[in-house]
């Protein structure tokens, strides 16, 4: 069965926002991240939890405005992942200041 084509678009979206979190995760700084910030752990587990459901679905995905929904969610997901570095990249300058 063919994939809509916007569906294998965002397929790799969400193979590449998963291989960044995975990156962030492996970062020293993260830990510290975690620490911080409350419900961090429960976010990241609810942005997995959605991309598991996604590529689960993606087979049946065929209306327009579910997918677009989709689309939308891995945009925000994107900004938070930025943001996420961003921090992430604070740390690690804080750390070497001090």
């Amino acid at each position: 069965m063919a994939l809509n084509p916007r569906v294998e678009a965002l397929l790799a979206i969400v193979d590449a926002q998963e291989a960044r979190l995975e990156r962030a995760e492996q970062s020293p700084q993260f830990a510290h991240f975690l620490a911080a910030s409350e419900g961090a752990a429960q976010i990241i587990a609810q942005i997995r939890e959605g991309w598991r459901v996604f590529r689960n679905s993606a087979p049946y995905l065929s209306d327009p405005e579910v997918i677009e929904s989709y689309a939308q969610s891995f945009e925000q997901i994107e900004a938070s992942l930025e943001q996420l570095e961003q921090v992430l990249a604070q740390i690690r300058a804080n750390q070497i200041l001090n």
